[in-house]
C-alpha cells in the first residue's frame, strides 16, 4: 500500500499511533503543536497507521513507527525526498531525521551512508526539574536578534525562520549591559533547542538560567519539554542534565546514497 497523504493529521487512531511511538513521536507531536495541526504527513494506512512521515526543515523526513513499515516504504521515502530535494545540492539522497540507530544500520546494510549526526534525545519530568535562577533576568530574544542568530546557527538556519521562530513561540534570553550574551528559541519541531552563549560570557552559568526560564516557559502553554544534543557536546549534556534532563533514546540524522545497484 502506498503512501497517502493527509493534511490534518488527527483522530483517536492518529493519537494512539503517536503514544505508542513515544519518545520516538516527540517531534512529529511537537510539529503538530507548533503549527496548530495543519502540516501534512504521509501514511501507510490513515485508518490506523503503522508509519507516518513528514517533510519537516530544511527537506529532512521525519518518519515514525515500526521500522519494518518503514523498510517496506523505502521507494516511497525516495520518491518523497526526491520531491522535496529537487534541485538542491541534497538531490538524490534520503535525508531522514531522528532515527533510531537500528533502523539507520538496517538501511545502511543495502545503501551507502553518506554522513550522519548521532544524537541523544533528551526529555524532562516535572518531578525531575532542578531549576536555576541565579543570575542576570531572562528575557526575551527580540527581531533585531535574528541576523546573530544566523551567524551563530551550525545547522544553516535562515533569517526568516529565526524570525518566525522569535515571533511565533517563547524565547530566553540574557543580555549584559544591553549585549546578547545567551539564548534559546523553540524549534518549528516543538523541541528547545539552538542554545548559544557567547564566548565572552562563558563559566557564568548564564545558559542554565536560559534552559530553566524555556522550560517554564513551555509548560506554562501546556507543551512537552525535550531537547536534542549531538553527541561528544559534553557541554550542552553538562547543563541539560543538572537541570534534571534525562536521556529518553538513542537517534541519528542519516542521510543516505541511492541503494546499490539502483
Amino acid at each position: 500500500m502506498p503512501l497517502h497523504p493527509v493534511i490534518h493529521p488527527a483522530g483517536a487512531s492518529f493519537d494512539a499511533f503517536l503514544r505508542k511511538h513515544h519518545p520516538q513521536s516527540l517531534r512529529m507531536r511537537g510539529t503538530l503543536a507548533e503549527s496548530g495541526g495543519a502540516f501534512p504527513v504521509w501514511t501507510d494506512n490513515p485508518a490506523a497507521p503503522r508509519l507516518a512521515v513528514h517533510a519537516a526543515q530544511r527537506k529532512w523526513l521525519l518518519p515514525v513507527g515500526d521500522p519494518d513499515a518503514v523498510l517496506a516504504h523505502l521507494d516511497d521515502l525516495d520518491a518523497l525526498s526526491a520531491e522535496v530535494n529537487r534541485g538542491s545540492e541534497d538531490e538524490g539522497l534520503l535525508k531522514l531525521a531522528s532515527i533510531p540507530p537500528p533502523l539507520r544500520d538496517a538501511l545502511a546494510a543495502s545503501r551507502p551512508l553518506v554522513r550522519q549526526s548521532p544524537c541523544g534525545l533528551y526529555t524532562l519530568r516535572r518531578e525531575g526539574f532542578r531549576p536555576f535562577r541565579e543570575g542576570p533576568p531572562v528575557e526575551t530574544l527580540r527581531e533585531e536578534d535574528a541576523p546573530l542568530l544566523v551567524r551563530l546557527s551550525e545547522y544553516g538556519h535562515d533569517v526568516a525562520y529565526c524570525l518566525e521562530r522569535i515571533r511565533g513561540a517563547p524565547t530566553a534570553a540574557v543580555r549584559i549591559e544591553g549585549a546578547l550574551a545567551s539564548f534559546m528559541i523553540v524549534h518549528a519541531s516543538g523541541d528547545i533547542g539552538m542554545l548559544r552563549t557567547l564566548d565572552a560570557y562563558r563559566n557564568r552559568r548564564l545558559a542554565r538560567a536560559v534552559v530553566t526560564a524555556m522550560v517554564e516557559r513551555q509548560w506554562a502553554r501546556g507543551r512537552e519539554v525535550f531537547c536534542y544534543i549531538v553527541d561528544g557536546n559534553t557541554a550542552s549534556e553538562r547543563v541539560f542534565l543538572n537541570l534534571g534532563f534525562r536521556r529518553a533514546a538513542d537517534v541519528a540524522w542519516a542521510v543516505f546514497g541511492p541503494p546499490e545497484g539502483g
